[in-house]
């Protein structure tokens, strides 16, 4: 499904996700030194239990819906903290602002451990309703002068084959889903994820990244009347 979503058009999730960006700009921002380290989240500064996504802290809730049935939380999975997305016949997306150049620090490294496939997700069926996916980490880039908001999703598929690449655009956003896992293959296991966002970027919409203004961590089975649950570690990035 889409990431912000469920909208009844694509027009009306990119205008969501623009109003959110929007938020996340002014309630929380991550910088570091050229050539420096990144850190979106390691998910050691919370208690375990409900992680909050209202009032002055780092995560707003990145969806439509305000209310899950399953909160995002902070749990210890094999002696570690982690984030917990669950979600039932709903989306779940959450966001925090992250100012960074990614022509210098350009990797993205992230760990997840998916739990629940949503059953039939396929990010090549928009049209048939069912682009839902476990996990998603996006990173949300500003607009240039003449285009509008730009987003690389990187995603956990139920179907689609590793390395498809789905480009959509609405009036406010133009997005790449990228496959990077897909199937069951790997439930309930640690996987830890390498990605050149800056290549990524060039590879994808041929011109140099604007600034990123966001990041969001995703689940979603709306679409296809499912459950999801993933779990993610450490999410950061990095000059090399």
């Amino acid at each position: 499904m889409e990431p912000a979503s469920p909208y009844p058009s694509l027009n009306s999730a990119a205008a969501y996700v623009g109003r959110c960006i929007l938020l996340l700009m002014v309630s929380w921002s991550a910088s570091a030194a050229q050539g420096g380290i990144i850190s979106v989240d390691n998910w050691t500064e919370y208690p375990v239990g409900v992680l909050p996504v209202s009032g002055p802290g780092k995560w707003k809730i990145y969806s439509s819906m305000k209310v899950f049935k399953h909160p995002p939380s902070v749990v210890i999975d094999e002696e570690r903290p982690a984030l917990l997305l669950r979600t039932d016949h709903e989306t779940m997306a959450i966001g925090r602002s992250i100012h960074a150049d990614i022509a210098t620090t350009r990797i993205l490294v992230w760990e997840w451990k998916p739990l629940v496939h949503p059953v039939g997700g396929d990010v090549r069926e928009h049209a048939a309703k069912r682009n839902d996916q476990v996990a998603r980490v996006v990173a949300w880039f500003d607009a240039s002068l003449v285009d509008e908001r730009r987003a690389i999703a990187y995603i956990w598929d139920s179907s689609a084959p590793v390395g498809t690449i789905i480009r959509d655009r609405g009036p406010h956003a133009e997005r790449a889903l990228v496959v990077v896992r897909s199937g069951p293959s790997g439930l309930s296991a640690w996987h830890r994820e390498t990605r050149n966002v800056y290549q990524d970027y060039r590879d994808t919409f041929r011109d140099e990244p604007t600034q990123l203004l966001a990041v969001t961590l995703g689940s979603h089975s709306d679409d296809v009347a499912s459950q999801s649950a993933v779990l993610f570690g450490r999410v950061r990035f990095q000059a090399r």
